[in-house]
């Protein structure tokens, strides 16, 4: 739909307190509520002569937690990129010249459930390279 955003989200919800202990012994519990994974959402506005701006906006949200610090039991860290674009295109125009240029079976499509190491994902480009 025109100007209507469209989001797709992978991951989890975080629920947590964050406890803090004071030097006289009180505490303080600080509520942490946060998703985090990967969101992309994008905008469609439509044009004359069968064009489309898109606007794009993806972002991804890591969780990492480290014992490093020995001035406190536990440290969260939340990690957010983020990024938009907007692009103008004719509709139907999303990679099916890229594809055409392809034999079946050279382009397979990702597989969400396969979750891969950035190592195992370069061998796996280095295999689609020609000498």
């Amino acid at each position: 739909m025109e100007g209507v955003a469209s989001e797709f989200f992978s991951g989890t919800n975080l629920s947590a307190g964050v406890v803090s202990t004071g030097t006289q012994g009180g505490t303080t519990v600080v509520p942490v509520d946060k998703r985090f994974g990967a969101r992309l959402s994008a905008t469609p506005t439509f044009l004359p002569g069968g064009r489309v701006q898109l606007k794009v906006d993806p972002s991804r949200t890591s969780l990492n937690a480290t014992l490093d610090n020995p001035k406190v039991a536990c440290q969260i860290e939340i990690a957010e990129t983020c990024a938009n674009a907007n692009v103008v295109m004719k509709l139907g125009d999303t990679e099916n010249q890229l594809f055409r240029e392809f034999r079946q079976g050279d382009v397979s499509m990702e597989r969400w459930e396969r979750m891969r190491s950035t190592g195992e994902r370069l061998k796996e480009a280095l295999g689609f390279l020609y000498y």
